[in-house]
């Protein structure tokens, strides 16, 4: 790979923002992003970008409301602390604003900008959301509002996709009305 974070891969052009693909990085290797240190990035940063919730959740639970109706039943330190066996689920909001983590976030957006340049479009409103989740947890299901990279840096994960048109999985009714709906 270079010296290059992402190898988005030649064959994979003609999918992006068509389907799913996989694609390789190295990430894991960055030390700012071992578990540790991620710990200690979500406690330092301010309240209102960090949402707690338990990772036992179902497939259909509200992933924007889940840190409300399925909070962690412990202070978010301890569920830190014991993260393997505390069954918690926890998504940060622009935690590139850390200064430790702004040079990798910036780095990986810099490449991800020269993958859209070949592909002649441009990211208007690269967003990081982090997410860090116990062993055995559920993500509910949900619609990603921007085309999205997701990079897995420990452990494994089932992520299941569907076509982004695919009219069985959602009708035009409801896509609208998830869109309009005011963040």
């Amino acid at each position: 790979m270079e010296n290059r974070i992402i190898d988005v891969g030649k064959e994979n052009n003609k999918l992006f923002n068509q389907q799913s693909f996989k694609f390789k990085h190295n990430l894991s290797t960055e030390s700012e992003l071992q578990l540790g240190e991620l710990k200690k990035l979500i406690l330092r940063l301010p309240e209102e970008q960090v949402y707690a919730s338990s990772s036992k959740v179902k497939i259909t639970a509200n992933l924007d409301n889940a840190h409300k109706d399925h909070g962690i039943n412990m202070a978010l330190e301890t569920a830190m602390d014991e993260f393997e066996t505390s069954d918690s689920f926890v998504m940060v909001r622009s935690p590139e604003v850390d200064n430790k983590l702004s040079k990798v976030f910036g780095e990986v957006k810099a490449e991800i900008d020269q993958f859209a340049k070949l592909l002649r479009t441009d990211i208007t409103d690269s967003t990081l959301y982090l997410f860090l989740a116990s062993p055995k947890s559920i993500t509910p299901y949900h619609i990603d509002r921007y085309s999205t990279f997701l990079f897995q840096l420990q452990g494994e994960k089932n992520v299941s996709t569907w076509a982004p048109w695919n009219k069985n999985m959602i009708d035009d009714v409801e896509l609208e009305k998830f869109f309009a709906k005011s963040h």
